[in-house]
């Protein structure tokens, strides 16, 4: 039997994703419509390579924590929506050699989330997950960042929380640096993400029944397999005489990525 195309194995993951989530936690989706158009945007190839870009989806009832500033009351934080915004995933086709280099193109994620009372913004909080950019918009190599910092990283604040609205953020101190390491995320990963650290495990049903499903954890160890497998490998390999790995069937890793990962290089 022939093998499905990696564009299809990719939309049939979303697909079983948006049924799982439509099955097991619609309640707690305020706005599920950036699964399906990511899901539709796989449809098309962009110069070889798969790509879905401004696909948003929210998130409600969850559990904040504890420990929560600013102090609201109880019913406040309850308004809590959290949003997953993809500007952008670029990614080529899996393959085993794919091991071999990086095989996104082009990754920014953003946590938005937002606590809202009779439509006044009482509290905001972001967080930036990107790939730093081989090229500028117009094609042009991109510069060497002002601060080094790993290629694939997260970041806290942002211009999330100065640019768009208003927001008292008292004396919190917010930075640019620094920008911490973290593995690239798809659709798949990133929803994962925001399941295990804003729903608890302990009180929260849907949870429960949603990521012990086995179909769930196929997807999530797919998307594992194709976006943290590469990443892994090339960190390893920062820390070997060579760039070679006995297993995999003696997978290389290029150089430049391997180092890129813990401190982006002007010889990228």
């Amino acid at each position: 039997m022939a093998k499905k195309p990696i564009f299809a194995d990719a939309k049939s993951d979303l697909v079983t994703l948006q049924r799982l989530l439509n099955k097991h936690f619609a309640k707690n989706i305020q706005n599920a419509e950036g699964i399906e158009k990511a899901i539709s945007q796989l449809n098309n190839r962009k110069g070889g390579a798969l790509y879905f870009e401004d696909a948003k989806l929210e998130f409600i009832n969850m559990d904040l924590g504890k420990d929560v500033r600013p102090v609201l009351e109880p019913e406040q934080y309850r308004l809590a929506v959290l949003e997953i915004r993809f500007t952008k995933l670029k990614w080529l086709s899996q393959t085993r050699q794919s091991l071999l280099n990086d095989p996104i193109q082009e990754f920014q994620l953003q946590l938005i989330l937002k606590i809202r009372s009779n439509e006044k913004l009482l509290a905001k909080c972001a967080w930036h997950f990107e790939k730093h950019p081989d090229k500028k918009t117009n094609g042009t190599p991109e510069a060497t960042p002002e601060f080094h910092h790993p290629l694939y990283h997260l970041h806290f604040g942002g211009y999330e929380l100065i640019d768009d609205e208003d927001i008292e953020c008292g004396n919190i101190l917010i930075v640019e640096a620094p920008r911490l390491m973290h593995p690239p995320m798809d659709m798949v990963l990133a929803i994962d993400f925001v399941l295990n650290n804003f729903y608890s495990c302990h009180t929260c049903k849907p949870f429960l029944d949603l990521v012990s499903n086995p179909d769930y954890i196929r997807i999530v160890n797919n998307a594992k397999e194709k976006f943290w497998k590469p990443f892994a490998f090339g960190f390893a390999s920062n820390f070997t005489t060579s760039h070679n790995f006995t297993s995999e069937s003696q997978v290389s890793v290029v150089p430049t990525y391997a180092k890129n990962l813990i401190t982006y290089s002007e010889k990228h």
